[in-house]
Formats: structure tokens, C-alpha cells, sequence
């Protein structure tokens, strides 16, 4: 039951524009909402945005171009145009011509600022107000602690789901380089609590206050198994001194079910809560006592294979220029080493170092270091013979030696039919550069080469020496070739050296014949 009607409809060709385009203002769809947004937008920094004009020209040969910061953008002719990332303010608007009449207008210009970072984050919180609560966080000695029934004064915030405590005052100031303790008591505020769930517990601090909490090193706490509530969670941070100084945002989150990896920054979970806070990080002071230790001798390299400079430098990399600092070599004071870091001259032998820091009477060493020089000397590979045939039944034997203690590979592999030590044996089928690396027990390494040319197997040389002589008389002959005035006999023996051009050793007599 029902019916369906068909209709003749007639579509006529468009109408050319006409006079001057009126297309008003510049204007941003704002993401999330179905607010238009014209005159000045405010973004976050690195993001790109949408642009449109509010009145499109009716009729064809209508043509637009988009402007940034007065200048035109290439390729940028359509109504609407997506910009780049933007990380600073910019200007942009659209040039409409019509075609038909020659007349142009430019849309009213939007300008684009850029939001703060504080205001930037991404969310997070729990989509169900039950089970846990973070009843109070600590951090350096301050706290807030809030009640189960007053949300946070901040924007965003839900009972029990998300508190951003965000917009007032800075929670505390913490020095870059300090180690801080803090605690999240969490409960839940269920009537009645029980029965109790396991949570997990996270902190992130925008150590490079840019509006992430996804940047390396920034997750500083996270607890790798979740565990009943209700408890108190303590432990201690760390501000890397590379942190940049003034106010930034914390994150602390209590997520029911998770731990580990699961706990994000910008998590949706179902039950527990995320807070938000403002910390002030600041530069260490003038040099006090007790002196920071400055942690561990570091450099850039600790095994050298070969003479180098090294540069050393501290763990604790707070310390700045705040304190007085000197580097000893082998418990001897280094003239001039008083800066935080130190280039070594060239290191030739195996070379502990540390250095003093110190304020005022009070003096640190950091943990020593050794820098190791190894010993290792050069490689020599040798043959027992420089040219080898095929089809000989002896093979070419390579020696690698030196006067260092070393572990010998040769390459390449695909001839070296057996490797002992330092002695392989070969067999190549052309001629090759065979290389014996010899390695010691830092893993240095030396190498030498020696290459065996591959000699045809078939060639022979027939040579007939005839020794003349002359009778004596009584039964005696002499020699031709004999020096003269050498006694006669009947066993005559005589040489002739013979000189073979382009021909390589070893030489084989394969037949002798004496003739008469």
C-alpha cells in the first residue's frame, strides 16, 4: 500500500554574474560547535583551519583568490580553503571577481591569534561519576583536597569525572634539577563506597610548555599494575633541568581497570577521575649548601680505539654555572678544567676522570669515570705463495699476525675453505684481495689485506740445453762451457740460467731427458 508520483522538472543553464561581488566577511567554522566565527579567531598552535567567505556570487565566471598576510596563496581559487599549520598570528581573506562585469571585492579580512598553551590541552576524564575519587593530591609540600559534592571552579569540570583546578593560582614552584615528593589519595564517594574496584594512577607534567602531555619524558609517573581502592599513592619527580621555566599545566589521573600503557593523557575511561593543575618551574638559585650531588662522570665516548679528545660533562645538568667546578685526571687537578664540561686533550692511555663541585668551604665529587685506551697494535696477513693455479692440489695458506691478543676473520668467506686461529687456508678462482680483521677484547679492530693472483694452469715451456765439449785425449772430454783451466773428467758439470719473461713462480722440472 502506498504510491509513488514521477515529476517533470526543467533545468535551465545558470545566468552569468552580474556587478560588483558582496561577499562579506572572512569566516571560521569553530571545531566542535556549529558557531561561525568572523573578525578574530583564537587557535592553538600548530593547527590548521577552514576558511569561507559569507556570501557566495550567484551566476557563473565567478572567480576567487585567497590572501595570507596580503600575499596571494597559489592554488587557493576555490570558495573554501584549508591553510596550512598555522604557529603564528596570520591574516587571510578572499578576492571575488566577477568575469562578466570586471569587478572585484575582497571579503573583510579574519585575523588569527594564537591561544595560549594553558589552553590547549586535550581532555580526559571518566564518563560515569561512581567509584573513584581523587579526594586530595600533593605535590612539594602543597595540596588541594576537594569533597565529593563541590565541582571544580574551572572550565570543563565534572563531579567526580574531571576537576580542573587549572584557572587559579599555581599549585606550587619547583626548581628544575629537584627531586619532589607527592601523594593522590583517592576514595570512592559512593553511598555506600563498597564494594571497591582497582584503580591506576598517572601524573604528566608539559615540561616544554606546549600544550601536550605527549612529548618524551613528560609522563612522570605511572603505576604498571592497578591496585584496590581506597589508597594513597607516594612517590617522588624529578624536573629535568631542561624543562622550560614559568607556568605550565600537571595532569593527575586515577582510572578504575587500568595501569600501565592503557593510562593516557587524553583518556575517555569509565569510572575515576582527572585533575589538572598549574605548577611554576624556575632556574636554581645562586649556589647553597649542601651542594647538589652532581651525579655521575659522563662523556661522549668511554672506549677509544684509537687516540681522541673526549667531552665530559655531569648528570646533573642543574648545576649550572651556579657552582665552582674542577676536573681532576687521575686524582691530579686539571689546570683550567673549571667549567661544567671538559674536552680532554687526546686520550692516549686508559684514564679515569671526575670532577669537584663546590660552594663556598663545601665540596662534591661526581661518581669517577674510565675512559679506555685499548692497546691494540697492527695486523699483518701474509701468504705462502702470491699467485695460485685452480687446478692445484695445494691450496694458498694465509698467516695473520700481531703482537696484540686478537679474535682473526677473513674475508671474503666464499674462498676460505678452513680458518684456525689466525691461519686460513684458500682456494680462489680469480684473483682476489683476501682481508683478516683482527679484533681484541674491547672490540677494536685491525685489518690487513694481501692478494693472490690466479695464474693459468696449462701452460708449458719445452727447452733443450745442449753442453758441447771437445776430446782431451786418453778417453777425456772437457766442457765448452767449463771455465777454462778446470781439471778434466769424465763427470762434467755444468749450469746455464735461463730467464722467463711475464711468468710467475712456482716453476716444476716435469721431464729430463739426457740425450747422449
Amino acid at each position: 500500500m502506498g504510491e509513488t508520483e514521477d515529476y517533470v522538472i526543467n533545468i535551465g543553464t545558470a545566468s552569468s554574474c552580474s556587478g560588483s561581488p558582496i561577499p562579506g566577511n572572512t569566516v571560521i567554522n569553530s571545531p566542535g560547535s556549529c558557531a561561525v566565527v568572523s573578525g578574530t579567531y583564537a587557535m592553538c598552535s600548530g593547527k590548521t583551519v577552514t576558511l569561507s567567505i559569507q556570501n557566495l556570487t550567484p551566476g557563473t565566471g565567478v572567480t576567487y583568490q585567497w590572501f595570507n598576510n596580503g600575499i596571494p596563496v597559489p592554488g587557493a581559487t576555490l570558495p573554501v580553503y584549508t591553510s596550512p599549520s598555522i604557529t603564528a598570528p596570520q591574516s587571510y581573506y578572499c578576492n571575488v571577481t566577477c568575469a562578466a562585469s570586471g569587478l572585484s571585492s575582497a571579503s573583510i579580512p579574519i585575523n588569527i591569534t594564537i591561544e595560549s598553551f594553558l589552553n590547549c590541552y586535550c581532555s580526559s576524564g571518566a564518563g560515569n561519576p561512581a567509584d573513584e575519587d581523587i579526594l586530595a593530591f600533593m605535590l612539594n609540600g602543597a595540596s588541594n583536597s576537594s569533597d565529593c559534592t563541590t565541582p571544580a571552579s574551572g572550565p570543563n569540570s565534572q563531579l567526580s569525572q574531571y576537576s580542573n583546578f587549572a584557572t587559579g593560582a599555581n599549585l606550587t614552584t619547583v626548581t628544575l634539577g629537584s627531586t619532589i615528593p607527592f601523594s593522590i589519595m583517592v576514595d570512592d564517594c559512593d553511598i555506600p563506597a563498597a564494594p571497591y574496584y582497582s584503580f591506576g594512577g598517572s601524573i604528566w607534567i608539559d615540561f616544554n610548555r606546549n600544550g601536550s602531555f605527549n612529548d618524551a619524558g613528560e609522563q612522570v609517573f605511572l603505576e604498571a599494575t592497578s591496585a584496590l581502592s581506597p589508597r594513597t599513592i607516594t612517590g617522588n619527580i624529578t624536573i629535568p633541568c631542561t624543562a622550560l621555566t614559568g607556568q605550565t599545566r600537571l595532569r593527575v589521573t586515577a582510572a578504575e581497570g587500568l595501569s600501565g600503557s592503557s593510562i593516557t593523557p587524553c583518556l575517555s575511561y569509565g569510572f575515576g577521575e582527572t585533575e589538572d593543575y598549574l605548577i611554576n618551574l624556575v632556574q636554581p638559585t645562586l649556589c647553597s649548601n649542601p651542594v647538589p650531588s652532581p651525579g655521575a662522570t659522563q662523556a661522549n665516548m668511554t672506549l677509544l680505539c684509537d687516540s681522541a679528545n673526549v667531552l665530559l660533562s655531569l648528570q646533573n645538568k642543574c648545576l649550572l654555572n651556579n657552582y665552582s667546578f674542577q676536573w681532576y685526571k687521575n686524582n691530579v687537578a686539571v689546570t683550567g678544567a673549571t667549567n661544567y664540561t671538559y674536552t680532554t686533550p687526546k686520550i692516549f692511555s686508559t684514564t679515569t676522570y671526575y670532577c669537584t663541585v663546590s660552594c663556598g668551604s663545601s665540596t662534591v665529587s661526581s661518581t669517577p669515570l674510565t675512559i679506555t685506551k685499548s692497546n691494540i697494535t697492527n695486523v699483518n696477513l701474509s701468504s705462502s705463495a702470491i699467485t695460485y693455479c685452480p687446478s692445484s692440489a695445494t691450496p694458498i695458506t694465509l698467516t695473520a699476525s700481531s703482537s696484540s691478543s686478537l679474535t682473526y676473520s677473513f674475508s671474503p668467506s666464499s674462498s676460505v675453505s678452513s680458518v684456525i686461529g689466525g691461519v686460513a687456508t684458500v682456494t680462489p678462482s680469480a684473483t682476489t684481495t683476501y682481508t683478516v680483521t683482527g679484533t681484541d677484547a674491547n672490540g677494536c679492530t685491525r685489518t690487513s689485506t694481501v692478494t693472490i693472483q690466479v695464474i693459468s694452469c696449462s701452460q708449458s715451456l719445452n727447452l733443450k740445453i745442449y753442453l758441447q765439449g771437445y776430446y782431451l785425449g786418453s778417453g777425456l772430454m772437457n766442457s765448452a762451457l767449463s771455465n777454462q783451466g778446470v781439471g778434466t773428467n769424465y763427470n762434467l758439470v755444468d749450469s746455464i740460467d735461463v730467464s722467463l719473461r711475464q711468468s710467475f713462480a712456482p716453476y716444476t722440472i716435469a721431464f729430463s731427458k739426457k740425450l747422449h
